[in-house]
């Protein structure tokens, strides 16, 4: 049996805007949109020429690691 790099597959991965609401706790479109406006929240990109945003799961991935607060323990090792 192979393993499965879970990072890998969060890399092909997309999100509409329902499923980012609902990632985040079924919040708001006002949420999303204030955080759209934020230069540090991944930005959406269109697919297929069409109108619907859709965000990576990998860029969502990253921006959740960057709020997460530091561990005091692992400052300075």
């Amino acid at each position: 049996m192979s393993t499965v790099d879970l990072n890998a597959l969060a890399t092909d991965q997309y999100l509409n805007a329902k499923q980012v609401r609902e990632r985040y706790g079924s919040v708001s479109n006002t949420w999303l949109f204030r955080r759209m406006r934020d230069a540090a929240f991944p930005q959406p990109s269109t697919r297929l020429g069409g109108r619907t945003r859709f965000w990576l799961l990998s860029e969502l991935l990253e921006w959740e690691r960057s709020k997460l607060p530091i561990d005091a323990d692992s400052v300075g090792e």
